[in-house]
């Protein structure tokens, strides 16, 4: 995974990198947009992503202020015995000045283009309180059972969430996968099994 720019409308840039090199100063803005757009959510205190670090993190740059926000989580699952890859998070943290500019909409379609330049087979998106769904639905995404669970990146424990959850194939996925994924909404994310 490397460090790659997009610009974006009213001359903002994307930015996809690596969490291990997103900057600290970006970190502390992205944890103070968390905190405002977040406030209460005692999973997000002092921190601007649910649980296990993320392995990326999208944003959005005005100059050097951080206006929008997507950690993104990756993990490979077994499925009908084919190894999926899967990338968790898509829509993106937008700071409340920033909003109704085309901004979530424009990182969205790079990031799916990321995902498929990246080989990613499935994508999750799973929504706090107050988030969009009908955001997800022109993308194709499809409700998911709400608990799920997974591997800590960080601590190897297994975890369960749960989150309105929705899920959408970004590669063609083989027929007895597909035919999995039409016939069950739960998924066990990490090493577990869906």
């Amino acid at each position: 995974m490397t460090r790659t720019t997009h610009a974006l409308p009213g001359g903002l840039t994307f930015v996809l990198e690596p969490t291990r090199d997103f900057p600290p100063p970006l970190q502390k803005q992205a944890i103070a947009l968390t905190a405002m757009v977040f406030p209460g959510e005692a999973s997000l205190e002092g921190k601007f992503y649910y649980d296990s670090e993320p392995v990326q993190v999208a944003y959005a740059l005005d100059g050097d202020t951080l206006v929008a926000l997507r950690p993104l989580d990756r993990r490979k699952i077994e499925v009908a015995g084919h190894t999926l890859d899967i990338a968790g998070g898509i829509i993106p943290t937008v700071h409340p000045d920033y909003r109704r500019r085309g901004i979530a909409s424009a990182m969205v379609e790079v990031l799916l283009q990321a995902f498929t330049a990246q080989n990613i087979d499935y994508s999750l998106a799973f929504l706090f309180d107050g988030a969009p769904e009908w955001f997800l639905s022109p993308l194709d995404y499809k409700k998911l059972e709400n608990t799920f669970f997974y591997t800590d990146n960080t601590t190897g424990e297994e975890r369960e969430e749960t989150a309105r959850a929705y899920g959408r194939a970004i590669r063609t996925l083989e027929p007895d996968v597909e035919a999995v994924f039409a016939s069950k909404d739960r998924l066990h994310i990490g090493r577990g099994i869906f």
